[in-house]
């Protein structure tokens, strides 16, 4: 048989299949074996698209409309949605990070708050599953969490509408953003150690002066094995009533004990003892 001859059906068989492969399926009689396939879309369906894309899955839709997966992807494009995972009421794990600012140290701070109960589900999208993370469920969290979260670099509103409490959240760790986190360089252990050797400055006013944590100081200190120690702060001072309702206020509204210092005339560590007792007393509640 001449070869020639098979071509033209051939390729006839190929457009008919290039054909179906770009509509949508409907319930009809078969012909031939092959479902006969319409562009068809109603109102209705359009809108239950819309409304359903991000929050049900792509073979769910496809199913309650009966049509093919790839129709409802065709179709989605054409009706200008986003990608699925970028839609409705959750997001990647990977887009999370990068919505809060976390550029580095992503799995030593999901391993962190993985111990926590942070909540990540599992999801499947068509033929591949992701770790995502529904709104709601993260918001329910990191209200309880608020202080082990640095909303400093959390952009608002970078992952949707945000809770009231954000605010002052966001508005503390900003304060407490000021004490650096990086490492000391030659200048500030000159800086330091200078200060030091003037013995008048207590461990309050150097954490001021330098932007370092009193914490930080205590560290540095055995790490340069530097012998002169800051003043004393005054002790056995009696907290007065209105002292208390400061540090408490500020403590519920995420404030770390570096900050809550340049509101009262107590040092960090004065605070943090405070607050421990406070704790202890069953007068303030515990962050997680």
């Amino acid at each position: 048989m001449d070869r020639r001859k098979k071509a033209p059906e051939k390729n006839k068989q190929l457009l008919s299949q290039t054909i179906l492969s770009h509509t949508s399926k409907i319930v009809c009689p078969k012909i031939g074996g092959v479902i006969v396939e319409s562009t068809s879309y109603s109102s209705n369906d359009l809108q239950y698209i819309e409304d359903s894309w991000g929050v049900k899955s792509i073979n769910a839709i496809a199913k309650n409309l009966n049509r093919s997966v790839g129709a409802i992807l065709n179709k989605k494009g054409r009706l200008g949605l986003g990608p699925f995972l970028d839609c409705g009421e959750y997001i990647t794990v990977h887009q999370f990070f990068l919505a809060i600012g976390r550029t580095g140290g992503d799995e030593y701070t999901l391993g962190t708050w993985l111990k926590k109960d942070f909540p990540i589900k599992r999801r499947r999208v068509h033929h591949c599953s992701f770790n995502i993370i529904y709104l709601n469920d993260f918001w329910k969290w990191a209200e309880e969490y608020r202080t082990r979260i640095d909303f400093d670099k959390f952009k608002e509103n970078a992952v949707g509408a945000e809770p009231e409490w954000v605010k002052e959240q966001r508005t503390a760790d900003v304060e407490f953003a000021k004490y650096k986190g990086v490492p000391w360089t030659t200048k500030e252990d000159n800086q330091l150690k200078s200060l030091l050797k003037l013995y008048k400055y207590t461990y309050k006013a150097l954490s001021m002066s330098l932007y370092r944590t009193e914490g930080a100081l205590k560290r540095r200190m055995v790490d340069l094995n530097i012998k002169e120690r800051p003043l004393r702060e005054s002790s056995g001072s009696t907290w007065t009533t209105d002292q208390i309702r400061i540090v408490t206020e500020m403590y519920y509204k995420g404030y770390k004990n570096d900050v809550i210092k340049g509101y009262v005339d107590k040092s960090g560590q004065a605070i943090r003892g405070k607050i421990e007792r406070l704790i202890k007393d069953g007068l303030i509640t515990k962050w997680k």
